[in-house]
């Protein structure tokens, strides 16, 4: 766990693409949480990058860092990173689960009290995690089952949907429906939900399994109408691939949007760039024109979180807080206003909205966004 610990802070301190909020449980106890930005597949597959992924540690006063949640690993669209051939040639199915349309959702315990606590990606305080809460709360019987997994050395980790937290698909209750676990030790998803549904819980869902081989799956994939996400594959090697439907994909209109600057930029900015990577897997001069926007989107988004971050400690350790002298010395800079903004409320969140929605008014048309991207060509 400490090498674990080290590693992520090492990680978020050398590549900008990753970094750690603090979310308060209460004055005693703060939850550290490592998450990514805008990474790329490259960034991923540096030490420790695929656990940057809501792994969360506890920190106390005079305390080692203690593992809270280890979070569920990143993975990719079969075709991103390694072609869709070669990984299907390489790879055998183990088992093939549904991709659930919703949030991911994982399950700590608060050691001073054994209360269990539930976290989306980011934090313990978002409208995801505290309904996810509220529903443990109101289930004896699913408490008993995450606090046994818990207590085993796992960290649960489930999947919320409903019609108050749609992406696309809709899902007429809002309830939790369990993915698996990741052993703590390993970070490896090593305890899946029984094949075929060997054993049932009457109080909550578990996610559906399936049998099928590649030539299903690719002709599911191709012809299937979008009423499921798509399938996580777990492999004979441990690591698990997304085959996400053409259909739910085309829902998000992505496949029109490529060669529209401002659409991909969005796009980009959004987190919604995987999706792409599947649909032209086997087109390598769309690949090259997305991996390219990506590549330099990334990078000038991730330096202006650096400077933006400067800035604001700048005002106070180089300004005294003297906001009049600070505006006359950086007011011309063009992210002045989001630092004006955060300067007394330092939250991650915050200032990556901010960010992005400036950018993304940097590229409100086309003929905008396509000058945007000749600049960070320039840059």
């Amino acid at each position: 766990m400490n090498n674990l610990y080290n590693g992520l802070m090492k990680l978020q301190h050398d590549n900008p693409a990753f970094y750690y909020s603090d979310q308060n449980y209460n004055d005693k106890t703060l939850i550290r949480t490592f998450n990514y930005r805008l990474a790329t597949w490259t960034d991923f597959q540096l030490p420790y990058a695929l656990d940057s992924r809501g792994t969360s540690f506890i920190l106390r006063d005079n305390q080692k860092p203690k593992l809270f949640c280890r979070g569920y690993q990143k993975f990719f669209n079969l075709g991103e990173g390694i072609p869709k051939d070669e990984f299907i040639k390489n790879n055998r199915i183990v088992s093939v689960f549904e991709k659930v349309d919703g949030s991911l959702i994982s399950v700590g315990m608060i050691d001073d009290n054994l209360k269990l606590l539930a976290k989306s990606k980011s934090t313990i305080h978002s409208d995801h995690a505290i309904t996810a809460q509220s529903i443990i709360d109101n289930n004896v019987e699913l408490q008993r089952f995450i606090a046994n997994k818990i207590t085993r050395g796992y960290t649960p980790h489930f999947e919320l949907v409903g019609k108050d937290f749609r992406i696309v698909l809709n899902y007429k209750e809002t309830e939790l429906i369990y993915l698996g676990c990741v052993n703590n030790l390993t970070g490896e998803l090593v305890e899946l939900p029984p094949i075929r549904g060997s054993f049932k819980y009457n109080s909550f869902k578990m996610v559906k399994d399936y049998l099928y081989t590649w030539k299903d799956l690719l002709d599911i994939q191709a012809n299937h109408p979008a009423n499921i996400e798509g399938f996580v594959v777990k492999v004979d090697d441990g690591s698990l691939v997304k085959v996400k439907l053409n259909s739910y994909c085309h829902i998000h209109h992505l496949k029109d949007n490529i060669y529209n600057s401002k659409n991909l930029v969005a796009l980009i900015l959004d987190r919604k760039l995987d999706d792409l990577y599947d649909i032209f897997s086997d087109n390598n001069e769309a690949l090259a024109h997305i991996k390219n926007c990506e590549k330099l989107i990334s990078n000038h988004y991730n330096n202006l979180i650096i400077e933006i971050n400067k800035l604001a400690s700048s005002y106070i350790d180089d300004y005294n807080s003297n906001r009049k002298e600070f505006a006359i010395k950086n007011h011309t800079n063009t992210i002045f206003h989001i630092v004006m903004k955060i300067i007394h409320v330092r939250d991650d969140i915050l200032i990556e909205s901010m960010l992005t929605d400036y950018i993304k008014k940097q590229c409100s048309t086309k003929d905008k966004a396509d000058l945007y991207l000749r600049k960070m060509i320039e840059l």
